[in-house]
């Protein structure tokens, strides 16, 4: 496994944020409990190997994820009722809320590669807006 650097605002250490090197599912454990804190900002992460930047934010029971690599930029597509988060480092739409288990399972595909995981699903930044929300069955 490759890893990722890993790096955030938080208002729970004294330098203002902290900086994870992310090599093991454990590492990624250690990232989403520190994101999951409402002290703690978006993660910005880069790869040790590959091209790509992913920002990790962590409200409430949803995880958000925004994907940049050479297909372009996404946002993660995940329950309709997850609401838009704002955040000092980055916006992420209505709808795009994963589970914290999803957000765990994509983190950690991104161990070995920074392409996109296909273990969710993605919305383009240039696609309409309106197609955020998967359609109800």
């Amino acid at each position: 496994m490759s890893g990722y650097s890993a790096s955030a605002p938080s208002e729970l250490y004294e330098d203002g944020g902290f900086d994870l090197h992310v090599t093991s599912p454990s590492d990624v454990t250690t990232l989403v409990t520190r994101l999951a804190d409402p002290l703690t900002g978006t993660a910005h992460i880069e790869f040790e190997q590959g091209e790509g930047v992913v920002q990790a934010h962590v409200e409430g029971a949803y995880g958000y994820l925004f994907h940049v690599d050479e297909r372009g930029a996404a946002y993660s597509l995940g329950d309709p009722d997850s609401p838009a988060v704002d955040t000092d480092e980055q916006s992420f739409p209505a709808g795009g809320g994963i589970t914290i288990n999803a957000l765990s399972g994509v983190l950690t595909d991104l161990l070995t590669s920074s392409s996109r995981p296909t273990t969710i699903e993605w919305h383009p930044l240039d696609a309409p807006s309106q197609a955020l929300t998967p359609a109800r069955p």
